[in-house]
């Protein structure tokens, strides 16, 4: 018996044991509410530029990101966009406010790469709910999670500067530079690509400066 559930969970593709194994780290769920999990999810790829999410659509669905990385955005002329979120490997994404409300969704949320994920569609959420507690506990942290989440991108929009935000994103989010486009990053701090591309230089020039002060004053000491 030990053997054949061995056998088993080897046969599993990576992508349901990586989505099985971040339940685990929750400590939310039982075993047994893991499995119904992951037997009621349906895998989808995403090609780049897909939407899981366009605004008035109804969202009924949770996805769990295996690859990829999906942008969550207002508007969709170039001009008007604000993206507000981005969402990488190992995490759940929805359109909460519409998921919740059974409303249409006011975001859209979108590929930005081709990306895979695992779906859990409302109807099998409301037979976990009905079943099993840790569904309920894990949507009230992510709900919560969320909240706070808008609340700080509100806060550091109208308390910071543009250079103040860009600083701080390199400071704590350095891998948004390795992985996302800079035109979606200009959106996420509220500027333009243009303001981005000054700052950067702004940066560059005082970095410059504080280098040449220091070699100027090692040659003093000298």
């Amino acid at each position: 018996m030990i053997r054949y559930l061995q056998n088993h969970e080897a046969m599993k593709p990576n992508h349901v044991k990586l989505f099985e194994n971040y339940l685990r780290e929750l400590n939310l769920f039982q075993e047994e509410e893991i499995q119904f999990i992951s037997e009621k999810s349906t895998f989808r790829k995403f090609k780049k530029s897909e939407y899981f999410v366009e605004k008035g659509n109804k969202c009924s669905d949770f996805i769990f990101v295996t690859k990829g990385i999906f942008r969550s955005f207002f508007g969709l002329k170039p001009t008007s966009v604000i993206t507000f979120g981005f969402t990488f490997e190992r995490n759940f994404l929805t359109s909460l406010s519409s998921y919740i409300t059974e409303e249409e969704s006011e975001e859209n949320i979108q590929a930005i790469e081709d990306s895979e994920a695992l779906v859990l569609s409302k109807s099998d959420l409301f037979q976990l709910e009905s079943q099993y507690p840790g569904w309920n506990k894990f949507l009230k942290i992510y709900s919560e999670k969320q909240f706070f989440r808008m609340e700080k991108i509100i806060r550091r929009i109208y308390q910071e500067d543009a250079e103040t935000r860009y600083m701080n994103l390199i400071q704590t989010q350095p891998h948004y530079f390795q992985r996302l486009p800079l035109s979606y990053i200009a959106s996420y701090l509220g500027i333009t690509q243009r303001h981005r591309s000054r700052i950067r230089k702004g940066i560059m020039i005082k970095e410059k400066g504080v280098l040449t002060r220091g070699k100027a004053a090692i040659k003093i000491l000298d």
